[in-house]
């Protein structure tokens, strides 16, 4: 306990209460009450008995031991419950100043952080009005500024005619556009005209050579089907009849620029003879011919 009182500060109120229960403990009128107060009532008997001589008063009682012994218990007993009280009384008013030195201290420590709170409060308000002055500023300069560029402008007419310029030369560039795809479409169709033409005309020619070639392989058939199977009879040249044509008319085929194998067509054979001449084979030549076809046969 004693250590505890000397950590508290003397100013506290437990200290205080301390010291009132030290005095009263301490007094001498408390330690002899007891011993003073049977004196004080024998002695006010005695003066009872003396003032008043008609009133009989018993006589003490002799204080025995025992008497003595019981009440010394009491008496410590009593003192026992005091100093409970007043420990208890001293534990409570421990616990209610520490409580109260820790709500002071709290309190202090949140009026110091009020302080710098409200220390920044007010930097921040004279920043807070430094840049206010700031913003007018650079916004007066700001809009002066624009003032005199848009007055500078003189209501954008450059501008507006510049502007009419490039929509002038836009609206002539998209009119020669138009033009140059409508000749564009028209041209493709003239292409894809042509190509279709061409695509018709490559066929036509396509069917009439294979049509042509299937004519020549005919003939070429047809000739060789006639080399194969005519050396087998015997040929005869039977000259052909000459045609009666007059003499004017003959000569003037002969004279025309034409080939000579059509004018023989037209007027006969230029050397004719008059006796027919039939010539036969000679066997050797139609065995030689028919051992080449055979050959050409096996080939």
């Amino acid at each position: 306990m004693q250590s505890a009182i000397q950590i508290q500060p003397p100013t506290s109120f437990g200290d205080l209460l301390r010291q009132a229960r030290g005095s009263r403990d301490t007094s001498p009128s408390h330690s002899r009450r007891e011993s003073v107060a049977p004196g004080q009532a024998d002695g006010s008997v005695n003066g009872k008995e003396e003032s008043t001589p008609g009133i009989t008063i018993p006589p003490r009682r002799p204080l025995r031991q025992a008497d003595v012994e019981l009440e010394a218990k009491r008496v410590e007993a009593r003192e026992r419950d005091l100093r409970a009280v007043l420990q208890s009384l001293s534990d409570q008013s421990l616990k209610t100043s520490r409580r109260l030195d820790d709500t002071y201290y709290s309190i202090l420590e949140k009026v110091s952080v009020l302080r710098q709170t409200i220390g920044t409060l007010q930097e921040l308000s004279g920043l807070t009005k430094e840049l206010h002055d700031n913003f007018e500023s650079d916004t007066t300069e700001l809009v002066e500024d624009v003032t005199g560029q848009v007055e500078a402008f003189d209501g954008f007419k450059a501008q507006q005619e510049q502007v009419s310029g490039l929509e002038e030369r836009i609206r002539a560039g998209k009119e020669k556009a138009d033009a140059l795809t409508a000749r564009l479409e028209r041209a493709k169709e003239r292409v894809d005209a042509r190509a279709k033409s061409e695509a018709q005309w490559q066929a036509k020619n396509t069917h009439r050579v294979r049509i042509f070639w299937a004519i020549v392989a005919f003939v070429a058939t047809l000739i060789l089907a006639l080399v194969l199977f005519r050396p087998a009879q015997p040929t005869h040249r039977v000259p052909e009849p000459q045609s009666t044509l007059d003499p004017a008319t003959r000569q003037a085929i002969l004279n025309a620029d034409i080939p000579n194998i059509a004018k023989e067509a037209i007027i006969g054979p230029l050397t004719s003879t008059a006796n027919h001449v039939v010539e036969t084979i000679d066997p050797h030549l139609v065995l030689e011919d028919d051992e080449r076809l055979r050959g050409f046969d096996e080939l």
